[in-house]
């Protein structure tokens, strides 16, 4: 009888389960971190953009360092690359409340600090996932990346409560320590691995050498017409997805027509919802294990079933129920496309391909969002969601066409 969530793949799997508490602890901190950091700001510098600004820097870091961060993690051992991720990471998190100690924080310091905080991101996230092929048999991928996926549903669903209530009842600094110790504990688990996550060097340590491995992995990447087809689709689906957080709040103001405070209060529902959605689409994957195409078709279709409701249906509780289907789309599609790249590629380019991947996570992003509040001057924010889902379900036909019906062998690797 197939479960919800298999816990079993966990508890026969130490190092999945090390691997699991690791991103659990992080995720946790990071939810907690996220609503202390736009609180702090904003009362701080009493401005949206400066709040904006912050943001933007670490989402720049992520498109800046990601490729770098891919190149490494196919060079040196990925097991210290991500233990001095999180070492450095809980450091610089720790620096705000020291500095605020001492007087010494200013917003310029503030942003530097988000920009080096989203680049040591890169050498943790991505390097996990091109880490799990060694570290789960093949035929259990899926559920790996699965069970991985539910730390960012249970992180970010649970992290914005705690951190709503430490700022009301303590500080913002209790939310920054506690951040800081969450990045500790990570490092401490993936230390406690027994794999060998090491890779041979590529080339010589000289920045030649390390542009020709960038080139190499790009290369790779465009030459490979099915890893080729998989980025194609997906970049499709994270630009249909970049809008909403965008156009939610004007969707509220404009078409529900809540007060200010119903619309705080709708917008932490959905939030939630969704991160719930997430949820139970990943605790899903079981009963559709190894089917890729499946997963990733049906998982866009959700995602343009759940958008186009907020064009047809302009009721919250309807929407409620509408984003709860998005998110379990994300827990599906989610899971299955890490699982479909780790497949794909080559175990000398794996780093650099969720490199490559985390790279353009951070410009389509910002830019999705950035034409989104263009588009918002002019137009309503109902037709951005029937854009939305009409990407999604183009997105769908491409996964359809894209990933092979048997997606269990590695393409032929390139010699380049």
């Amino acid at each position: 009888m197939k479960k919800l969530f298999n816990i079993d793949l966990l508890l026969r799997n130490p190092n999945l389960r090390k691997i699991w508490l690791a991103m659990f602890v992080s995720r946790m901190g990071d939810g907690i971190y996220s609503v202390g950091l736009a609180w702090f700001t904003y009362n701080t510098y009493k401005t949206g953009w400066s709040v904006g600004l912050v943001l933007a820097a670490n989402a720049l870091a992520t498109f800046v360092v990601g490729i770098i961060a891919g190149v490494y993690a196919d060079k040196k051992d990925k097991k210290n690359i991500m233990i001095f991720s999180n070492l450095i990471s809980g450091i610089l998190v720790a620096l705000i409340p020291l500095l605020i100690w001492m007087n010494g924080l200013n917003y310029v310091m503030l942003v530097v600090i988000s920009f080096l905080l989203g680049a040591t991101s890169q050498f943790f996230e991505p390097v996990l996932y091109a880490s799990i092929p060694k570290i789960s048999k093949e035929n259990e991928l899926v559920e790996s990346n699965s069970a991985i996926g539910l730390t960012d549903s249970l992180g970010y669903l649970v992290g914005p409560f705690i951190g709503g209530l430490l700022i009301t009842y303590s500080n913002a600094n209790v939310i920054f320590i506690i951040n800081s110790v969450s990045f500790l504990l990570a490092a401490v688990f993936i230390s406690r691995l027994h794999v060998n996550l090491n890779t041979i060097n590529i080339t010589k340590k000289t920045p030649q050498g390390f542009l020709k491995d960038c080139s190499e992995g790009l290369i790779y990447v465009v030459r490979n017409k099915t890893l080729f087809s998989y980025f194609g689709f997906s970049t499709l689906a994270l630009l249909a997805y970049s809008p909403l957080f965008v156009v939610l709040p004007v969707y509220l103001d404009d078409i529900l027509h809540l007060t200010s405070a119903e619309q705080s209060s709708t917008l932490g529902v959905l939030y939630s919802l969704l991160a719930f959605g997430q949820l139970i689409g990943f605790s899903l994957i079981s009963y559709v294990n190894n089917q890729l195409k499946v997963l990733v078709v049906i998982g866009y279709l959700l995602h343009a079933v759940g958008f186009s409701s907020f064009y047809f249906f302009h009721n919250a509780y309807i929407n409620y129920i509408s984003i709860i289907i998005a998110g379990v789309s994300f827990g599906l599609a989610g899971a299955a496309f890490q699982t479909a790249l780790q497949k794909q590629a080559s175990p000398n380019f794996i780093g650099r391909v969720f490199g490559f991947k985390s790279a353009l996570n951070g410009i389509m992003l910002p830019l999705g969002r950035s034409l989104t509040g263009l588009y918002l001057v002019t137009a309503t924010s109902t037709s951005v969601f029937l854009i939305m889902a009409s990407m999604y379900v183009v997105a769908s036909l491409w996964g359809y066409v894209s990933i092979p019906k048997n997606n269990n062998n590695f393409e032929e690797v390139l010699h380049l």
